[in-house]
């Protein structure tokens, strides 16, 4: 993964990037969590409609989101 795909992303609550995992924050304190794809097309998707753009239609962002109560 370049640096710069990571510089592209504006949900708050993304942590990390991997060759087909994204990590977030976890739903509990001081937590992370991961979600794996079976393909590499297949975490670009997520990445390009949710982290990079429409974050706060993601469901892991509005579950994190209730975490601090709006």
């Amino acid at each position: 993964m370049a640096d710069w795909e990571s510089a592209l992303i504006g949900c708050p609550f993304f942590r990390r990037l991997k060759k087909t995992t994204i990590s977030c924050e976890g739903v509990f304190q001081d937590s992370g969590g991961t979600t794996w794809f079976p393909t590499l097309a297949q975490r670009d998707q997520v990445l390009r409609t949710y982290c990079r753009r429409d974050y706060e239609r993601c469901p892991l962002y509005r579950a994190l989101w209730e975490k601090y109560g709006d």
